[in-house]
């Protein structure tokens, strides 16, 4: 028709592509694993890209090639890869968590809550987990505290074997091979059930219920006298491992033998003395007094309790005590103990406790070969 013309368009608002731009951008931003940044090589976003489920919510407009995110792209590729799924892992105690602390953190406003549950969560691990120390068993034998001290025999010297030159952590160690005396200030450490029922340096199994320590350069075997100079106990303990290396340390003893100087706490100072063959030979060596116990009264007595070896009965002390010098100072004869009984003005010298009766009878015979006694079994209570 001559003279119509066609309707124009409405002008657009000359605001109204740059709302939309920002309502776009301000979505974009809410997309899961979207840190609001876009990348400049793929230019401005178009509302008209940003596709929009029924509630509105972004539905995880991605660029070809990379990969899905969002929880609709996450729900799809599920079922293909694993890793893709995004949701939060449970944290259980004891996970062990990597944060690395060189990367910046991107202000993101789901970022913050989940740090915020992951250090306390952190916090109360360290508030609640303590290192486990070295220690007991569950259930220690009872009267550790009442443990007598090692008795020292004269035992050979060997050259080689524990006694040889050795190297650790770069420094070189030469053992001792004479009798000669020692005496050392240091610190000392204590070592239990890590270490129990292993081999030591002399090839005997470790036990920490027994008085034995480790030095770095006693003779193996040894006996040494160890004192705590706060409270003055004292005890004899014998030698047989190597250590410790830690700077400033100078013997490493057992769980019992640091429970009965009351060192379990820590590392604390003490004074070594090595107990020569000529002092074992003299007699010079006593034993340490027990700590008194809050039993009965009576248990004085029991501390002798089982079977004895009688070797002999003098009317004066001198004697005795020779007799138990010259078993003490023979090494084949391997008792566990000599001791002198002042009982009906007799000095009584007897070898032992023993368990049992087999015992007691194979250490007699021992005692007959070499030093031509014949012992008499007794059994106290």
């Amino acid at each position: 028709m001559e003279g119509f013309q066609p309707r124009r368009r409405a002008a657009p608002h000359r605001d109204a592509g740059r709302r939309i731009r920002g309502y776009a951008h301000r979505k974009q931003r809410l997309v899961r694993g979207n840190d609001g940044r876009r990348p400049a090589d793929r230019g401005p976003l178009e509302p008209y890209r940003l596709p929009l489920d029924r509630t509105g919510a972004p539905g995880g407009h991605r660029h070809p090639g990379s990969q899905p995110h969002g929880q609709a792209a996450a729900a799809r590729t599920r079922g293909t890869d694993a890793r893709a799924d995004l949701a939060q892992p449970a944290l259980t105690a004891g996970a062990h968590i990597h944060i690395d602390c060189r990367q910046p953190l991107r202000r993101s406003p789901r970022l913050w809550p989940g740090l915020a549950g992951l250090l306390a969560l952190l916090i109360a691990g360290c508030a609640s987990h303590v290192p486990e120390r070295d220690g007991p068993e569950a259930r220690p034998p009872a009267g550790l505290e009442r443990v007598p001290d090692a008795v020292p025999r004269v035992e050979p010297l060997r050259v080689g074997g524990p006694n040889k030159p050795y190297e650790v952590l770069g420094r070189r160690y030469v053992p001792m091979t004479a009798d000669l005396p020692l005496a050392e200030t240091g610190l000392a450490s204590w070592y239990g059930r890590r270490f129990h029922g292993r081999p030591t340096s002399s090839g005997e199994i470790y036990d920490m219920y027994a008085m034995t320590a480790a030095h770095k350069t006693m003779p193996i075997p040894s006996y040494a006298r160890v004192r705590n100079p706060v409270n003055g106990r004292e005890v004899v303990v014998r030698i047989n491992d190597r250590g410790p290396f830690a700077d400033g340390r100078v013997i490493d003893l057992s769980y019992t033998a640091a429970l009965r100087l009351d060192l379990l706490r820590g590392v604390a100072p003490v004074q070594v003395q090595r107990i020569t063959h000529d002092e074992i030979r003299a007699g010079l060596v006593a034993a340490s007094p027990l700590p008194p116990d809050d039993g009965a009264p009576g248990d004085a007595v029991a501390i002798g309790a089982g079977l004895w070896l009688q070797l002999g009965a003098f009317r004066d002390r001198d004697g005795a005590a020779r007799l138990q010098r010259s078993v003490l100072g023979d090494a084949e004869v391997r008792v566990t103990q000599v001791v002198i009984f002042e009982e009906n003005a007799l000095y009584r010298v007897q070898a032992g406790p023993y368990a049992t009766r087999e015992q007691a009878l194979q250490a007699g015979d021992r005692v007959q070969r070499r030093l031509g006694i014949s012992p008499l079994l007794v059994e106290r209570r």
